[in-house]
């Protein structure tokens, strides 16, 4: 590693980044049994009324 990529580690923008998807990882975790339940109901709705 040189200089450069140490100081773009460290750079405000890579933390903001970073914190970003972190968030949007977790809303995702929380997001994704409800739209699950979502799918699969709809799922096995289509199949028994076609």
């Amino acid at each position: 590693m040189n200089k450069n990529t140490i100081c773009l580690w460290f750079d405000h923008d890579a933390e903001r980044f970073f914190l970003i998807v972190f968030l949007a990882l977790l809303t995702a975790r929380r997001l994704i049994f409800p739209v699950a339940r979502l799918v699969m109901f709809w799922l096995w709705n289509s199949l028994f009324a076609g």
